[in-house]
């Protein structure tokens, strides 16, 4: 299963993709802490992140509850390191990415969890910017962050690179199944 699951993130669009035991991902408080800086924009305007998404230690729980875990990754160039628009553009990927394989999953994993990048990004604003439910709980995402997980410190150990050089953006996603 654990190399189907990875087939398929590569299938659907990732430069890359490694299955870890979840014992093997690390996770950290501190990462609520990064989200509260907010620069992302996301901290309190989005219910897929920090504060509204759940408790911390809850969520962490959550993703130790599967037993492997697939990290995939985009990664895409820029015309420099002040290229917001095609970072902004390259998350907006990277969690279509991500909805994309939680469908088609769906066809052979009795139950997964799959955690985007940084905001859910299928509303703009998220309704959570007006105070209104979710309209699209079903393709929403919670973000890596959002559940304790330290990307870097999780992919140093594998063939993943987390910086891919000058003039590039690398975001990552998980699958998580038993």
């Amino acid at each position: 299963m654990n190399a189907r699951v990875t087939a398929l993130a590569r299938d659907c669009g990732a430069d890359g993709a490694v299955v870890l035991k979840t014992s093997a991902v690390v996770q950290n408080r501190a990462c609520l802490d990064m989200c509260s800086q907010n620069a992302c924009g996301a901290y309190g305007n989005c219910w897929m992140c920090p504060p509204d998404a759940g408790d911390i230690e809850t969520l962490m729980g959550l993703v130790r509850s599967y037993r492997y875990a697939v990290v995939f990754q985009i990664v895409r160039g820029l015309e420099d390191c002040f290229d917001i628009e095609s970072m902004g553009k390259a998350g907006e990927e990277l969690n279509l990415l991500a909805r994309r394989i939680r469908r088609e999953a769906s066809a052979f994993l009795s139950e997964c969890l799959v955690l985007g990048a940084g905001g859910c990004r299928v509303c703009k604003p998220c309704a959570k910017v007006q105070n209104r439910p979710c309209p699209y709980p079903t393709e929403a995402l919670l973000s890596l962050e959002a559940c304790g997980v330290d990307v870097y410190q999780t992919v140093k150990n594998t063939s993943l690179k987390y910086n891919n050089g000058p003039n590039t953006v690398t975001f990552f996603g998980m699958v998580l199944f038993n």
